[in-house]
């Protein structure tokens, strides 16, 4: 295969997984599309890794002229999407927004803020290190942190979520070696921070297990945060 075919096709990969799911547990579909659409603008991140993380050849070539690539939207409204309802899907769970309490209800400024601080992390962190997804690691697994302790109900989804989701982005790496022998090690910077494992870039596993705990629970998360959620009674 032409290696201006393999990114998208490895994005498609992804993609394919998020129409499985969206075909077959209808009940997860409002939040598939919402986190998809949420995530798509990380797209728009491109730049920060051509030549920092790796330089992928693609169909169109824009990413060193545009500075974007549909490969790019592809592949991140794929895997967000599918990183927030996985453990749903394979739980077969609906997803559940927890109940308030009227001391939630007195809170909600700080809830808020707590909502964006590990987003707001990113770009100071960045421009400290200058290691795009490393600093993605690290902040995502900062919010992590903060949301499993704001949400003893949602610990199980977020920890289990985490290990669902970075076991299926491992697995996309190893089709991905499968699919072009040889271009992870073409395609990826080979003084990346933590090197490689068995061919593969160690931050792009720990990226797949800190992504898949991070955005599990992300959807319940906002409504809880920005929405209109029953307050639970005192006797609960």
């Amino acid at each position: 295969m032409p290696e201006r075919f393999v990114w998208i096709s490895w994005a498609g990969m992804f993609l394919l997984g998020w129409w499985i799911i969206y075909l077959a547990a209808p009940r997860l579909r409002t939040a598939l599309r919402r986190l998809s659409c949420c995530t798509a603008v990380f797209g728009f991140t491109e730049p920060l890794f051509i030549d920092r993380y790796w330089h992928p050849p693609s169909v169109l070539g824009l990413a060193r002229t545009i500075h974007a690539d549909s490969e790019s939207f592809i592949f991140c409204s794929s895997i967000g999407g599918t990183a927030a309802v996985l453990y749903n899907f394979i739980m077969v769970t609906p997803i559940q927004v927890p109940l308030k309490t009227e001391r939630d209800t007195r809170r909600e400024f700080w809830q808020a803020l707590l909502f964006l601080f590990p987003i707001a992390c990113y770009f100071p962190l960045f421009l400290l290190t200058d290691r795009p997804l490393w600093s993605g690691v690290i902040v995502m697994l900062i919010g992590t942190v903060v949301r499993i302790f704001r949400f003893r109900e949602l610990r199980t989804k977020i920890l289990l979520g985490g290990g669902i989701f970075g076991l299926y982005y491992l697995l996309g790496l190893l089709l991905l070696g499968l699919l072009s022998p040889g271009y992870i090690a073409r395609v990826w910077s080979h003084d990346i921070p933590g090197g490689f494992v068995g061919g593969l870039p160690v931050p792009d596993i720990f990226f797949g297990f800190t992504l898949g705990s991070f955005w599990s629970g992300i959807y319940e998360d906002y409504q809880w945060t920005f929405g209109r959620v029953p307050i639970a009674s005192p006797s609960r």
